[in-house]
C-alpha cells in the first residue's frame, strides 16, 4: 500500500536521522540492496528487507544522495509480523547510474497531540550503485 502524503513524514525522518543503526533491541532491522536502479527519466528504485514487531503504524522509508543533494524516495506501510519482508521504494530524483548515499528507515509513528511523532526503529546507511534501468 503506497501512502506518499504520510511517508512526506517518513521522508523528513529520514532527512533528519544521524544514526547509522541497522538493527534494533526489539528485534527490527532493515537492510537495503547494494545495487538500485535509475531510469532515463529520472525514476530511482530501491529495495531491500525489514523485519518488525511493533503495533500501529509502521513505515518504511528512504532518501538518496548524489551530487551534493538529498532526495526522498516514496515508500510503504510495513508489515510487522516479526518475519523477514521485501521492502521496494520508487520516486523521481535528480540522480545518474553510478555510486549514490542511500539511507532507508523503519519508522513507527506514535500519537502525540496533533501530530504523531516518529520513532526510528531501524536505520540503514550505505552507498548503492545504481544502474540504469528501462527507459
Amino acid at each position: 500500500m503506497r501512502i506518499p502524503g504520510v511517508l512526506s513524514l517518513a521522508a523528513v525522518a529520514v532527512l533528519v536521522a544521524s544514526v547509522g543503526v541497522a538493527r534494533a533491541d526489539d528485534g527490527s532491522g532493515i537492510s537495503l540492496d547494494r545495487v538500485g536502479g535509475v531510469s532515463r527519466g529520472g525514476m530511482v528504485s530501491l529495495s531491500g528487507t525489514y523485519r518488525c514487531v511493533e503495533d500501529g503504524t509502521v513505515l518504511v522509508g528512504a532518501s538518496v544522495a548524489q551530487g551534493g543533494r538529498q532526495y526522498g524516495i516514496d515508500g510503504a506501510v510495513a508489515e510487522c509480523d516479526g518475519n523477514p519482508h521485501r521492502w521496494r521504494s520508487v520516486g523521481r530524483a535528480a540522480v545518474r547510474p553510478g555510486r549514490a548515499r542511500v539511507r532507508v528507515t523503519l519508522v513507527k509513528l506514535s500519537p502525540a497531540g496533533l501530530v504523531p511523532l516518529p520513532r526510528f526503529l531501524a536505520v540503514a546507511d550505505d552507498d548503492v550503485r545504481l544502474t540504469r534501468q528501462g527507459s
